[in-house]
Order: C-alpha cells, then structure tokens, then sequence
C-alpha cells in the first residue's frame, strides 16, 4: 500500500528520529470514528482568533491568549491560564529587564525561564500552559513561551521551523539573532557548538539522528510570524489527538491550523493532514482493518492535493476492494459487489482496473449460480436474510454467541426491505447484548467497547432511541480494571485503565477521585525520593480530576512545598545558594502561600547580595533585587552604595 508523500513542514517534533514524521505516529489499536463526522466550524474567542489571523499578524487576540487556545485550553479557563502564565513570567522578565544591553537582556530572560519554568524537556509536549502546571516543555512551547516573555525585551521575536524542530530568532542591535530554547545557554548560541551527541541525548533523541544531520536540517528553516508558531501549536495538537485514536479532534486541530496558517504553510499543513491519516490507514490494512483504513483515508482526501492526494485515493481504492475480498470470501457477494462498484467510481483503481473487473465478473457468478451452504445459495435479498435470520436465532438459544453473532451480521447485510430490516436488527441488538455480557466478564474491555460501538449502529438503522449507556457500557469495563490495579497497587495500570475510561464517562465525580488518588499517590512517591520535577505532573494532574475535592488542592501544593524545602536545604547545606533560591522560587509557583518557602528564599536572596555585594560582583548582584522583598532596605541600600 502506498505510504503519502507529505510536504516539506512536517510535523515540530523537536528532533525526531526521521523527518517522515506521519510514521512515526503510533496507530492505536481502536481508532473512534463517528459515522456522518463533519469538523465544528469554530467559535467564540477561538473564531475571533482565526479571523484575526488572517493577515498574518494578531490585533485583536493577544498571542498569550491565541497559544493557550491553540493547545487545547477550553475559552472558559483562557483568562485564568493567561494570568497565572503571566505572572510566572514576571519575575524572568523583570530580570532580564535589569541588564545593560540587549544582548543580556534576552540572555538573562532565557536563562531566568529555565531557572523557573523550563525544567523538564519532553519531546511531545507542546502545550503552552502545561509549562507552567508541570514545567515540561518541548522546543514549540519553549519557542512560543519565550516569545511571548521577549515581548518589549528584544525586538520583532519570530518563529523558525524547520523539518524537525522550532526556534525563536529575533532582532538584537539591528542583527538577527536565533535562540536555541531548549536549553538556557541557548541565546546567539553557535550551532556548531551547541548540537552535539550528549545535547541530542538530554533531548531524549535515538541514535538514528546525528548532530550533522539535525544542523542540515536547521540550515533552511522557514522564518513564521509568531501566527506561524500558533498554526504549529495546532498542529502538534492534532498529532496528540492522532496517538489517542481521537480522528474527529485530529481533523478539528488540522482546520484550525490550515485556516491560522497562511502562503506555503496552509498546503503544508493541509497535504500533512493527508499524509498522516494515509499512513495511519496503511497500517491498519496491514492489519486487516481495512473498513477503518478507508474512513481514514475518506477523511484524509479532504483539501488534499498533488501526489498526497494521488497516494490517497490510490490506497482508498485497495481498502475498498479489500473489504470486497473479505466479504467475497465470507460468501457475502452483493456486499462485495456493492465494495467493488464503489472502488470503480472513485477513480483510484489505476492499473489495477482489470483484476478488479475479474473480481466483479467472478461475483456476478456467484450470485447468479449460487452456492453450496443453505443460505449462500439464496440470492441476495430477503428470502436470504431470513434463513440467515433463523440460523442466528439457533445459534443464539445454543448459547454459541460468536457463532450467533458472525451469522446475524450477515443477516443484516442483506436485508433490502422494512419488512425483514425490523426483525433482524431487533435480533442483532439482542445477540450483541449477549456478547457483552460475556466479555464484560472476562474484562475484555477493547472488545466490549466494539460491542458498543456495533449495537449504537444497530439501533440507529432501527431509528430507536438507545437502549444502552454507551458511556456506561464503553468505559465500564476499564473503570473495573483500574480499580483492580488501584488495589493491588499498580499505579501505572490502574492510571491507564482510569484514563481509558475517562474518554467515556467523561468527570464523573467517582471516577476523576480514583484518577487523582492514583496521581497523588505517584507525587508521594516522587516526593519522598527529593524527586520535585517528576512529582509535580501528579500533583497537577490531581488537582486537575480531583476539582473541587479539598484532600487534593491541599495536600498537592504541600508535597511540592515539602519537596522543595528539602532540595533547598540540601542546596544550601551543600553552599550551593543560587540553585537553593532557584529550589525554593520553583517551590513558590506551586505553594504561593507558604510562608516557609518566601521566608527561606528572602534569606538565601539577603544572603546572596550580602556575599555578592561584599566581593563587588555586581553583575551577580543585580538580577537578584528583582525578588528580594522591599523591606530589605539596609541590603538594598548597600547594593546601590557599592554598585551605584
């Protein structure tokens, strides 16, 4: 099967081990697709930020709001995501504020955002306001941070993508600068000298990328206004939405993008759309999935062009014919003559068009001749539905399910009239039901959420309300086995049950408790060890499902607290004073309230400037007046009496 040809942009993975990025998306194993899809036209302030965008520049949305919509915060929580964004920033900017040209001042900023907020590099994570919930950040939402803390610190900051990766460059004494953001040494930084083995390995990067071949990469990057950097944002989001199986949330972030996106970057944007879910279909009809290879692939054809586009359709017309096959040798002949007519009209057969006649000639037999199996002899039409209908009900009442099932899934496929269509699919609902109930038993959960998914179908041909909660029934299962893993201890299983049943059920109140239970439980553990950075993604997702549960918005910011009262006393027993204010500033950010965290990082402040001003380091004094509190005077007073 053909594998898309994608455009130049691909996906800003931050250095992936190949630019061919739409392969390195893992296929989930269940796909959801809705059938009739159609991509929500956007709204509210997501719609005011696309009309916005459409000369290239933002006027009427700031860039801090259009970020934090293009990573996926809902317009409800924008405003209150904005102000704690801003506020983390203030103190980095305040900083770099202080310096003495522009050189130092975007230096200082990149080095004070690393100090504060960039402290965990994580290849897929581009989402703006995770940096300050987690701290975690990849080189877009590094990029796109920095850029929105440069603003009024150095002149016209812009993005810059290349095949892999995203940077900032902006203008410093009338020269173009780039700045490296994924690292704090990274202000005018020298590539050559910056982009070695070890720099790939904190990155988290395999061996199949060598330094010379990333530096080959960022020779040509394409310079994006910082609308550019909102368009990759939405990108990255569709690719995350990819890995979950979520194709109606890949499609909407691939609109959003190609509409933000403007020039080049909206056919780049448009044919990588197409290439991904093409090569997502490739390997679902590798693995015999070929009914949900050609969704994909219909969905993919949308705005595609060029050969992305030729690939698409070529791979829709072997999906097409591949369901045909297995219908033909499910002796199911008018479905598969109904696949093969399809595959003709979409123009894709190319020069596959005379086995593909053979194939049609072969099955005009078939339904002629008939066939040696009771039922397969009877054409395709109501008399054939209803002796497969009573082959079903026999089945059935022998209690062989599987057996059931296969026969009344061809039953329904061949009905043509009201008459029989009733009937059989009131049998169908009634065999699935039973399916269910086997495999809820046996916790086969993937297979229950099928069952789900076939039986809403059903009901739908029948025009009945449903019958079944589909949430209940599709996360159901999942919720069970968590609970399992929560009790014998196994977060890691149990958080991935818990998660798996959240794409069903949503917040429900009993559910989000055991989620932030297992989370809390994984910070304790990261906590106890001094573990600060690993432990604070659990508190914040905690505090994220536990919602208004008091246990968790205490006891999480305390963790943190505690945790990095400990690094810092380690810091400073160590007389390592700048990493314990660092230890203790970070600490701030997740407990502000705590008064044994200000009063400890004022001491380390006071005692810093006392050291500093007494050996006449004033450049090292000077950053650190930004933080110490004002009641400081005699300190202060010292700094200017010896600094000026």
């Amino acid at each position: 099967m053909n594998r898309a040809v994608v455009g130049a942009l691909l996906a800003i993975v931050c250095t992936a081990t190949t630019p061919s990025w739409a392969l390195q998306v893992p296929v989930p194993t269940d796909l959801r697709l809705t059938q009739g899809f159609a991509t929500p036209a956007p709204t509210g302030l997501e719609a005011r930020l696309i009309a916005d965008a459409q000369d290239g520049r933002l006027d009427d949305v700031t860039l801090v709001d259009a970020a934090l919509i293009a990573s996926g915060v809902p317009e409800a929580d924008v405003a209150a995501e904005a102000k704690k964004l801003l506020a983390a920033l203030a103190p980095a900017r305040a900083q770099a504020r202080l310096q003495t040209t522009a050189h130092k001042r975007g230096d200082r900023l990149l080095r004070a955002l690393h100090a504060s907020l960039f402290r965990q590099y994580v290849e897929g994570q581009s989402r703006v306001d995770r940096i300050v919930a987690t701290n975690e950040f990849n080189c877009l939402s590094s990029a796109v941070v920095f850029a929105i803390a440069a603003d009024g610190i150095v002149e016209r900051p812009r993005g810059m993508l290349s095949t892999t990766h995203a940077f900032v460059r902006a203008d410093v004494d009338g020269r173009a600068v780039d700045v490296e953001t994924t690292t704090a040494a990274g202000f005018g930084v020298d590539r050559k000298k910056l982009v070695t083995r070890e720099y790939l390995r904190q990155l988290g990067v395999g061996e199949g990328l060598s330094a010379d071949a990333l530096l080959k990469d960022l020779q040509s990057p394409d310079e994006v206004s910082v609308v550019g950097l909102i368009a990759a944002l939405y990108s990255n989001r569709a690719v995350e939405a990819m890995r979950r199986g979520d194709i109606e949330g890949a499609a909407a972030a691939f609109d959003r993008s190609t509409r933000v996106a403007s020039g080049a970057l909206k056919t780049r944007v448009a044919n990588w759309r197409g290439g991904l879910l093409n090569n997502a279909a490739a390997s679902l009809l590798d693995g015999g999935r070929a009914a949900e290879a050609r969704a994909l692939l219909v969905v993919g054809l949308d705005a595609a062009t060029g050969p992305t586009r030729n690939s698409l359709q070529a791979n829709l017309a072997t999906a097409t014919i591949t369901l045909a096959t297995e219908a033909r040798d499910a002796r199911r002949y008018g479905e598969a003559l109904a696949w093969v007519d399809e595959a003709i009209a979409s123009g894709g057969v190319g020069a596959n068009r005379a086995s593909v006649m053979a194939l049609r000639a072969e099955l005009e037999g078939h339904l002629a001749n008939g066939d040696a199996s009771r039922c397969a002899r009877i054409e395709i039409t109501d008399d054939r539905a209803r002796c497969l209908f009573v082959a079903a009900e026999a089945h059935l009442t022998a209690g062989q399910i599987e057996q059931a099932l296969d026969v009344v899934r061809q039953a329904s496929a061949a009905t043509t009239t009201t008459e029989t269509r009733g009937p059989v699919a009131s049998l169908h609902h009634n065999v699935i039901v039973a399916a269910l109930n086997a495999a809820n038993t046996a916790r086969d959960c993937a297979r229950v959420e099928a069952l789900v998914r076939e039986i809403v179908a059903v009901d739908r041909s029948m025009g009945k309300a449903m019958v079944i909660d589909v949430a209940r029934q599709s996360g159901g299962c999942s919720v069970e086995v968590g609970n399992s893993a929560l009790a014998a201890g196994q977060l890691a299983a149990a958080a991935a049950a818990y998660a798996r049943a959240a794409t069903f059920l949503n917040n429900a109140p009993d559910l989000q408790h055991n989620r932030a239970l297992v989370e809390i439980r994984e910070a304790e553990q990261h906590a106890r060890a001094g573990r600060c950075d690993d432990a604070r993604p659990h508190v914040r997702r905690a505090l994220d499902y536990g919602g208004a549960d008091s246990t968790f918005a205490i006891h999480g910011p305390k963790l943190l607290a505690s945790c990095a009262s400990r690094r810092a006393a380690s810091a400073i027993e160590a007389k390592r004073w700048r990493d314990a204010a660092d230890e203790l500033r970070r600490g701030l950010i997740d407990a502000p309230d705590d008064a044994t965290l200000r009063n400890n990082l004022t001491a380390v402040l006071r005692n810093q400037l006392i050291r500093a001003v007494q050996a006449k380091r004033c450049d090292e004094a000077r950053p650190l007046l930004a933080d110490l509190p004002a009641d400081n005077d005699d300190v202060i007073a010292s700094f200017h009496r010896v600094c000026g």
